[in-house]
């Protein structure tokens, strides 16, 4: 039984069929955390729930960066025999003075009909139809409720988060880890040498050795604590054997990297396990003659 190192707030809740729970961990609020789910649905990185339709127990679990539980809740699903969903629970990125076209459905009856209200007394205006306008120059988080008429302990709420500049709904966080200002970069063709364009491997490498000191690369210096970003290009690594028509991006890596004596090879020496559970199940098909391009932890790869 693993060590809990933290707890989720909620650690339990009981919800109506397609409820919404916001999850959150007495971690520091700049690590990150993944978080899973044995039914219903999750946003990976925030922590956002909503339960399933199907009333029963479920749970819900925050693991660390490196795939080790952090702890667990537990969500009880209600048998109500009337109940409300809305079609957006939860709405981030959005502008002050935006809006959204609301629509609930109520489960359990034929009575459609619901009344529209937002919790924040300065959350903006919603209509009889659930057309909501946020409130305009300020950001902030809104509490959207509908309640169904035929059975008005029904209710169901949507968050909608507004913020401002572009991308804003984009959330990074500073996990607190080692950051790697510099780095070696490598160009791998895998695949026999009849499969990539003549001027394909010339091309690349001079798009690799120019991003030293170029605008693209300087993207990355936010993320590196006042440090500038910098890449040497280390040369071009060639397999020429035939890749299989699926395979593992990140193993492959690893073995050119070992087969031609690259040291160290960072992120080679996770266990795939650890992740597993995080996997969106990316992979990499190929059929010869045909090429296309990978970027992975500082390799541009090529396979035909």
């Amino acid at each position: 039984m693993p060590t809990l190192r933290s707890r989720l707030a909620p650690s339990s809740v009981s919800v109506a069929p397609g409820g919404i729970v916001q999850f959150t961990t007495s971690r520091p609020a700049d690590e990150t955390v993944m978080w899973t789910q044995d039914g219903g649905s999750i946003t990976i990185d925030t922590g956002f729930y909503q339960a399933p339709a199907k009333p029963g127990t479920y749970h819900v679990s925050a693991y660390d960066f490196e795939g080790l539980l952090i702890a667990t809740a537990e969500v009880t699903v209600r048998a109500d025999p009337v109940y409300v969903t809305i079609n957006m629970p939860h709405l981030i990125g959005q502008h002050p003075g935006d809006g959204a076209a609301y629509r609930a459905t109520v489960h359990g009856t034929s009575d459609q009909r619901v009344t529209w209200s937002v919790v924040e007394r300065d959350g903006g205006t919603i209509d009889a139809n659930g057309n909501h306008t946020s409130p305009s120059g300020r950001t902030g988080v809104y509490h959207i409720v509908a309640t169904s008429v035929a059975a008005p302990s029904a209710i169901a709420m949507s968050v909608y988060e507004t913020c401002n500049g572009a991308n804003c709904g984009i959330r990074m966080h500073d996990a607190g880890g080692t950051v790697l200002p510099a780095s070696v970069t490598y160009a791998i063709f895998w695949g026999p040498s009849y499969g990539f364009a003549t001027e394909v491997p010339p091309a690349m490498e001079d798009l690799l050795r120019g991003l030293d000191g170029s605008a693209y690369l300087a993207i990355a210096d936010q993320y590196m604590r006042g440090a500038k970003t910098a890449t040497r290009f280390g040369g071009t690594l060639r397999d020429t054997t035939t890749p299989p028509l699926q395979f593992d991006v990140d193993g492959d890596i690893c073995r050119i990297l070992d087969a031609n004596g690259v040291e160290p090879r960072a992120g080679c020496g996770r266990r795939k396990d650890e992740l597993a559970r995080f996997d969106q199940g990316v992979s990499y098909k190929s059929s010869p003659g045909f090429s296309t391009i990978a970027c992975l932890r500082g390799v541009s790869i090529q396979f035909a």
